[in-house]
C-alpha cells in the first residue's frame, strides 16, 4: 500500500491508493480513513510524534457468568500500584455479550506516560487474571474463556486531528477522537453513520456533476 500519493488531473484530484498487478493503480477521489490509531495517514499527519499518553487495555470474553444482567462503564475498587516503573490505577468495564446468556466481556485498563519501563500488556494480563474473579464474584475455573482482548490506544493533547489533506476524511480512532469513557466514540459514530454517509455521498455527487460540466463545456 502506498502513502496515498496525490495524482493531479486537469479536473480533480485522485489518490493513488494501491499498486496492483500488471502496473495497474487503484485510485479514488475520496478516501475515508478508518484504519485506527496506527493508520498510515495518521502517521504522516503526526510525523512520528511521541504520544502524550497511552491507554493500555486487557480483557476477555468468557462464558459461565450466572449473574449477567448488569454492566459497568467505569469501575475501580483498588488503589494505585506499581507495575514496571510506573504507578498505575486500574479501571474496569463489564457488560453482557451477545453470543450467549452467560457470556460476559470484562476489560481492565489504565493510563500511563509513554516512557521506558512502562507496564507491559503481559504484566497487565497477569493482574487481570488475579483481580477479575474478585471484581465479578466468580472463579476462573468456572469460566470458559472464549477470547482474550488487548490493545494500546495512543492519546494526544491536540485532539481531534485537523483536516490535513484534501479529499481524505479521518473516521473513528483515525480521527483522533478520544474519550476516557468511550475511547474512540464508537457508539456516537454508529448513531450518526447514516447522516455522515449521506452527506459524503452528496458531496461526491456534486463534485462529479461539476466535473461533467467542465468536460462538456
Amino acid at each position: 500500500m502506498h502513502c496515498f500519493k496525490s495524482l493531479n488531473t486537469n479536473d480533480f484530484v485522485l489518490y493513488k491508493v494501491m499498486q496492483l498487478t500488471e502496473g495497474k493503480i487503484l485510485s479514488s477521489r475520496l478516501i475515508i480513513d478508518a484504519m485506527g490509531n496506527f493508520s498510515p495517514v495518521v502517521k504522516q499527519i503526526r510525523s512520528g510524534r511521541k504520544p502524550d499518553g497511552v491507554c493500555l487495555v486487557v480483557g476477555s470474553c468468557a462464558r459461565g457468568f450466572k449473574e449477567n444482567s448488569t454492566s459497568d462503564v467505569i469501575f475501580s475498587s483498588s488503589s494505585v500500584k506499581k507495575v514496571g516503573n510506573s504507578q498505575v490505577h486500574y479501571f474496569w468495564e463489564a457488560f453482557p455479550a451477545g453470543s450467549g446468556p452467560t457470556d460476559r466481556t470484562t476489560y481492565m485498563f489504565t493510563y500511563v506516560d509513554p516512557q521506558p519501563g512502562c507496564p507491559k500488556l503481559e504484566e497487565l494480563l497477569e493482574d487481570y487474571w488475579d483481580l477479575m474473579p474478585a471484581y465479578q464474584g466468580v472463579l476462573l475455573d468456572d469460566l470458559e474463556i472464549l477470547r482474550v482482548i488487548f490493545g494500546i490506544f495512543p492519546t494526544y493533547c491536540d485532539s481531534p486531528l485537523p483536516a490535513s489533506f484534501d479529499r481524505i476524511l479521518q473516521f473513528g480512532d483515525a480521527s483522533g477522537i478520544q474519550s476516557p469513557v468511550s475511547f474512540g466514540g464508537f457508539g456516537s459514530l454508529t448513531r450518526h453513520l447514516g447522516r455522515l454517509s449521506t452527506a459524503q455521498f452528496k458531496c461526491i455527487l456534486v463534485i462529479s456533476k461539476s466535473n461533467v460540466r467542465k468536460t462538456t463545456s
